[in-house]
């Protein structure tokens, strides 16, 4: 989930809740920080 991300276009996070966190911390879903950061990235805005 987390090379995925890279590969969307997500960076490191350091919330420790976030797929994108450096460490593996064994998240297979999205947080609110990982959703935020598609969404600035993908947004129609």
């Amino acid at each position: 989930m987390h090379e995925l991300g890279h590969a969307l276009g997500l960076a490191h996070s350091s919330s420790r809740d976030s797929v994108m966190y450096p460490i593996d911390q064994g998240k297979s879903e999205l947080s609110s920080d990982d959703l935020a950061g598609l969404r600035a990235i993908y947004s129609r805005s």
